[in-house]
């Protein structure tokens, strides 16, 4: 069954972004989320890493985007490898290189055309024009010229809250991930860089949630060293004395772009948190290549660190952690990725694959 299409500038307004003067100090550390690139790591998005002020919003020319708006990206060194799409739970603010999109006909419903825009991001991997000096960009013309599929209404509500109800179950389970890894941080910083349970049973107490079978493992006594006081029979060693690897990656030479196939390479984009993977960025060298490597290669629960990239200043490190079979049963890393494996076993283990978020 063939449906009606309508072109794209027929069917969407497409509103651009600013940058108020970065000269004019009261424009910025306010309480307005103003989305560039670096915000759009996720579907639905509230906050951004840069802020303005309402004199800001009043002054510069800069307008406000509804809640519940698409935004893309039509601008930037990310899209060589995806389209990055979000839409604001909150009124926000973009800049010149994020389009929000507002539909200006009735024929298409909202929800089916985020289904639509997010299904359509190979269509539009493939109309980026290059610049030569490593960026990207989807040209406003180019993106007029698409053709939006309009079935029925009733195929277009089907369509549309099928997908929103997936999207809305991966943004609970994302959230659910971020709320255990921050369990997980704050367990491990009492237990081992503030030794909370070692000094509660030095003063003769039960460390608080902690079970018998736990708490057995640890000593109730405190003894010194270079480092000042310890648990008593601790000890502290270098990092080096401990590694059965620590190796980088690597890629083709001029890179993977043009490869759409074959063993998965992951990339310092792919290192978010442990038992998390973004499958849309997934990029591919040839079969030929990865059993060539002689590093790089990832085995099950190898930590993966972040080497370098992001902007001057602001440098994050981030480790992750892969193992039974997931994202994959066999992949490399990049040369902007650490493999790092430990001589004795690590103690996070993971017991099914599909407890990972996907």
């Amino acid at each position: 069954m063939s449906f009606k299409s309508i072109r794209f500038g027929d069917a969407v307004q497409m509103i651009s972004g600013k940058t108020p003067s970065k000269a004019e100090l009261t424009f910025w550390d306010g309480d307005i989320p103003w989305i560039s690139a670096s915000s759009m790591d996720k579907l639905y998005v509230s906050s951004s890493t840069e802020q303005i002020t309402k004199k800001a919003l009043a002054e510069s020319g800069i307008k406000f985007i509804e809640k519940g708006t698409p935004l893309l990206l039509v601008r930037g060194s990310i899209l060589h490898q995806r389209i990055p799409i979000s839409v604001p739970t909150r009124h926000v603010t973009i800049n010149q290189d994020v389009k929000a999109l507002r539909l200006k006909t009735k024929e298409i419903q909202p929800d089916f055309f985020l289904a639509w825009l997010i299904a359509s991001e190979r269509q539009l991997l493939e109309k980026v024009e290059f610049t030569g000096i490593g960026a990207g960009k989807l040209d406003t013309e180019v993106l007029n010229k698409l053709l939006i599929p309009c079935p029925p209404d009733e195929k277009q509500q089907f369509i549309g809250e099928l997908s929103k109800s997936l999207n809305d179950k991966i943004e609970l389970n994302s959230q659910m991930n971020n709320s255990l890894e921050s369990m997980a941080k704050a367990i491990f910083k009492e237990w081992f860089i503030d030794f909370g349970p070692v000094k509660a049973k030095a003063e003769g107490k039960k460390p608080f949630g902690m079970d018998d079978e736990t708490t057995a493992l640890f000593p109730d006594s405190f003894e010194k060293s270079e480092l000042g006081l310890i648990p008593k029979g601790w000890k502290y060693e270098k990092l080096e004395n401990l590694l059965a690897a620590l190796e980088t990656g690597n890629r083709p030479k001029g890179g993977v772009s043009g490869y759409t196939h074959g063993i998965p390479n992951i990339g310092a984009e792919s290192i978010v948190r442990i038992g998390f993977f973004d499958f849309s960025k997934t990029k591919y060298v040839p079969e030929e290549f990865h059993n060539s490597l002689n590093r790089g290669k990832v085995k099950d629960r190898d930590v993966l660190l972040y080497k370098d990239g992001g902007k001057p200043g602001l440098f994050e490190p981030k480790v992750s952690m892969f193992g039974d079979g997931f994202p994959f049963s066999e992949f490399s890393i990049n040369e902007h990725v650490y493999r790092i494996r430990l001589k004795l076993e690590l103690v996070l283990l993971f017991s099914r694959q599909d407890s990972f978020s996907h």
